[in-house]
Order: structure tokens, then C-alpha cells, then sequence
């Protein structure tokens, strides 16, 4: 079979690296070209075109090459013996890299069982390639648009590699990718294999170690890195455009990570274009730096003593000083270290800055109802800072509202979700904010059926009541001191609610250990 040539316009960017390894990294998804066709390359099941030259010398993994052979499982493959042969469409062994892999020497974009031949029109699903540019900056794109996967032919992907001329970088763009889960295990890999299969790098999550993931409009760049590099990091600034001019002074020190990778002894300079920066010319003659349009992306370059290099994307995005969650937080309120950056906040560390984040403390209570006095009132319809346990931290960023060492989420007896409707001692107020209902200090775990019993009041001064998730079978209780001793002893059967009497104990720090078939928890509680 002849390979038809599809022409297609791609804007090129650049990076010039050190060979052997390969480093990945996510890149924005805005694929360089469209998905536009002329006609098929490929529209028979698990079969390799013909050979085909790339139009320039591509080196992978060190080796140089000038013509490949395209799969319909979603493959750029290097070893042209494998024209018009058979393309393997199965993931044994179930890992990756593998020198048992039944690909090699090979690009993943991603490799999964496709069937294009029972695609119901041939001009909707095709696989084509085309070869654009000029030296030394050419590329070439393949595209596998809108193929149905074997099995469910109703899901169908659709996706694009880019070779780029010189530099060697590899870029995989992902429109859609489904999870076919009767058919292997919907198993599907975004990587590059090298010639024994030994060697070799899937994106992050998108590996055969995470069975059926699905994937929309993102990217992946892999460039061929040697030895221990800086990383490459995409970050972005985000601050309140005061005076609504859309301009602001941003502090790029900001976007600079302490360590980059492994290292320190690296140097991060900031430039308008990533050709800029792959060359290392025009850098930035000071890190404050006035943005000319919004959002802008700028361009970091960071490099170690050896001379690797690193280019990343940093985005500088001005946002209008308002409640942007809705979180009943002003986003001018939520630069909580008042350096003028949004971006820089995330109280939870899940990746999401306050500002954006309609739960900040990631208690599964949403922010704005910490602010208005969840569990604790609330007046005139106004915004209430509450801080139950006065340690000085707001309810909102703060994930033990009532200090008692329980984490709230963890407080939520019922299991659906949120602390907000449980209240083991019925006394009105959530027990998130209950500071006498005390569900943590767990020193044994056994049983994950036990794991969500709770004590309360802690500290206790004649009684303290043990509530069970469900009933417990029979089993034994012990109060213990801290010595060792068992101090008193009660037998339980059938039962969620189990009151003992410790008025009798001397003030002090105790334990408490229940002991069932269900497994074995043990709890702390003070005797006051």
C-alpha cells in the first residue's frame, strides 16, 4: 500500500536537547495543526503502512533514523521491517518498559486496540500523515482521527504525534481517548520504547499501571534528556488586576521553584519566546516584569552547571478581584501571604489555589459554608470568620476546626461525604465542631470496620460513651493505663452505643481498647 500525503500548516516550537533518556512533560493541549483530511492512510485492522520517509533525519534513542512505518494501533514504529505486517494490538506483559513488550523501538500515541475498517464512513475516521517546513526546522505530524476501538466501536479516539527536525522532540496530543473496558482490560500506554525494550517512558497516569484511564484535550511533550536535568515546570502567576488596566508588575522570583528536580545549582532565566529561550538569547534584564497582554505565557529557561536545560511555559494571568469560587471569600482576601500572587496559596496542597478553590482546607465542608457560621450561627445574611477552637487559624483553612486532633472529614460518622450532618451526641452541634466528640487518635487499625467508632466526651469526667458504626458482635472492652494496666474490663454483644462509668478513675491519660471478630481498634481519652 502507497502512503497519500496529507499537507498541513504546524507552528514550530523548539527545544534542543541532550540525548539519551527521555524526560516527559504535560504541555497545553492546542494541537499545532487541524485534523483535516484527504484521504486514508491505513483503514485495515492491526496492520503497518508501507514505508515511509520522514523527510529528515529523526533521532530515537540515539539512533538515527530517516524512515518509519506507521501502525493502526496508534504506533510510529522504527523498524521498517515491520511494512505492511502485522501490528500487535495486545498490552502483555501488563508493564511498561519491558524488553517482553510487544512493541519496541516505538511511539505511543496512545497505543490501544483501534479498528478503523469498521468505521461507517471512511471520510469521518482515517490515519494519515504529512510532511511540512523547511530545514532544519521540518516536521512530521501523523494523525489518527476519530478511530473506533476494537470491541466498542461506539467509543472512538482521536489524537496526533508531531516529530520535530533537529531538536527530536516528540509531541502527542490527545483529543479523546475512552476506556473500552470489555476488551483488554481497556489497557492503553502514551510513551516512547526503545530497540531492546528496556528502556523507556509513559506519561504520568497514563501508563498500563492505571487499567482503562480516559483522557481529553491534553498534551505530552518528550524530549530526549542525558543523565539528571533540570526539570522542565509549568507554573503560573495569578494576581488581581487592581486598577482594571490589565496590566500588572509580576515578581517572577515567584515562579521559580527552590529546587528544580534534584538539583540547586540551577540557573532560571525568563525569556518572551520559547525560541528565545531554547537559544538562551534576550533573557529578561530583571525578574519584575510587566505583562503586554493578558494572560501571557513567557517562557523559563533553567539550566545546570553541565550545560542540560530545561524550558518551560510559565503563564502570567490577571484576574478580577472578586469572589472568583464563590467561596464567600474576596479573592483579594485570599492572597493569604499578602505577596500579590493568587497562584501562590493553596492552604490544602491540592493543586487548586484558594482563590479558585471552593474548599480550601479540603474538609468537605465547602469554604462559604465555613464563613457563614456553619454549626455556630449566623446573622443577617453577613460573612462570619469563625474560629471554633481559637488556635488562630479560620474555620475555612483550618481542617480540625474543633481542635480535638480529629481531622473534620474524618468526623463524618455517617460516610456520606461531609461532617456536616453528624452529631453522635446529639447536642446540636456538628461534630466537627464538637470538640468533646473525639474520632481520631487511632493507635491500632486492624479492622477498617471498627475504624470509624468514636468516643466522646474526651475529656470525659464521670462517662464516657463509645459509639460503633454498626452493631458489633461480641467482643471485650479494657480501659488501660498508661503503664500497661488493665483497669477495668466490659464485655459487649450485639450493640452501637456502649456507656462506661469512669468516675472512679484518677485524672489522667488513658486507653481504650475494643476487641471483636470485626478486628481491634485503640483510643486515647482524659480522665478530668
Amino acid at each position: 500500500m502507497k502512503p497519500i500525503i496529507t499537507f498541513l500548516f504546524l507552528f514550530l516550537t523548539h527545544i534542543v536537547v541532550h540525548s539519551q533518556d527521555y524526560g516527559v512533560e504535560s504541555i497545553g493541549y492546542n494541537p499545532p495543526h487541524s485534523y483535516n483530511q484527504e484521504s486514508s492512510l491505513v483503514n485495515l485492522d492491526d496492520v503497518y503502512s508501507d514505508v515511509i520517509d520522514i523527510g529528515f533525519t529523526f533521532n530515537f534513542y540515539g539512533e538515527d533514523h530517516d524512515q518509519l512505518v506507521i501502525g493502526s494501533n496508534v504506533v510510529i514504529n522504527f523498524d521498517s521491517s515491520n511494512a505492511n505486517g502485522f501490528c500487535n494490538w495486545n498490552t502483555d506483559p501488563d508493564s511498561f518498559p519491558s524488553t517482553d513488550f510487544p512493541i519496541v523501538n516505538a511511539i505511543f500515541g496512545p497505543y490501544h486496540d483501534v479498528d478503523v475498517s469498521v468505521a461507517d464512513d471512511p471520510e469521518v475516521a482515517f490515519i494519515n500523515f504529512g510532511q511540512f517546513g523547511t530545514a532544519p526546522n521540518r516536521r512530521f505530524v501523523v494523525n489518527f482521527y476519530e478511530n473506533p476501538q476494537f470491541s466498542c466501536n461506539d467509543l472512538i479516539s482521536t489524537s496526533q504525534i508531531v516529530l520535530y527536525e533537529t531538536t527530536n522532540i516528540i509531541e502527542v496530543y490527545i483529543r479523546e481517548r475512552f476506556r473500552c473496558s470489555p476488551w483488554n482490560n481497556g489497557l492503553a500506554v502514551i510513551g516512547v520504547i526503545n530497540q531492546t525494550g528496556d528502556m523507556g517512558v509513559a506519561a504520568p497516569n497514563r501508563d498500563l499501571n492505571l487499567e482503562g484511564w480516559e483522557a481529553f484535550n491534553e498534551a505530552w511533550r518528550f524530549s530526549a534528556f542525558q543523565g539528571t536535568v533540570p526539570e522542565a515546570y509549568n507554573t503560573s502567576l495569578d494576581m488581581c488586576d487592581e486598577d482594571g488596566d490589565q496590566t500588572e508588575t509580576f515578581d517572577l522570583n515567584f515562579a521559580t521553584p527552590s529546587v528544580i528536580g534534584n538539583q540547586t545549582n540551577v540557573a532560571v532565566t525568563y525569556h518572551s519566546t520559547f525560541l528565545d529561550a531554547n537559544d538562551n538569547l534576550n533573557p529578561f534584564s530583571s525578574n519584575l516584569y510587566t505583562n503586554t497582554q493578558n494572560p501571557e505565557v513567557i517562557y523559563a529557561r533553567a539550566e545546570d552547571t553541565n550545560g542540560l536545560f530545561a524550558v518551560s511555559d510559565v503563564t502570567l494571568q490577571l484576574v478580577t478581584c472578586i469572589d472568583n469560587d464563590n467561596d464567600g471569600v474576596d479573592t483579594v482576601d485570599e492572597d493569604l501571604n499578602n505577596d500579590g500572587i493568587l497562584s501562590n496559596d493553596d492552604t490544602d496542597n491540592d493543586g487548586i489555589p484558594n482563590y479558585l478553590d471552593p474548599d480550601d482546607d479540603n474538609d468537605q465542608v465547602n469554604t462559604q459554608d465555613e464563613v457563614t457560621g456553619i454549626g455556630a450561627g449566623f446573622t443577617d445574611s453577613t460573612y462570619t470568620f469563625i474560629d471554633t477552637d481559637d488556635d488562630g487559624l479560620e474555620n475555612y483553612l483550618d481542617n480540625d476546626d474543633d481542635g480535638d486532633a480529629a481531622n473534620s472529614i474524618d468526623e463524618d460518622h455517617n460516610g456520606n461525604g461531609t461532617p456536616i450532618d453528624d452529631d453522635i451526641n446529639n447536642n446540636g452541634i456538628p461534630d466537627f465542631l464538637d470538640a468533646e466528640v473525639n474520632t481520631v487518635v487511632v493507635l491500632s487499625t486492624e479492622n477498617n470496620t471498627l475504624n470509624s467508632l468514636a468516643i466522646f466526651p474526651n475529656p470525659a469526667s464521670n462517662q464516657i460513651t463509645i459509639s460503633f458504626p454498626t452493631n458489633v458482635p461480641s467482643g471485650e472492652i479494657q480501659i488501660i493505663s498508661l503503664s500497661g494496666q488493665i483497669i477495668q474490663e466490659k464485655s459487649i454483644n450485639a450493640t452501637t452505643n456502649l456507656t462506661l462509668d469512669i468516675s472512679t478513675l484518677k485524672n489522667g491519660i488513658y486507653f481504650i481498647s475494643i476487641v471483636s471478630k470485626e478486628g481491634k481498634q485503640v483510643r486515647k481519652f482524659i480522665k478530668k
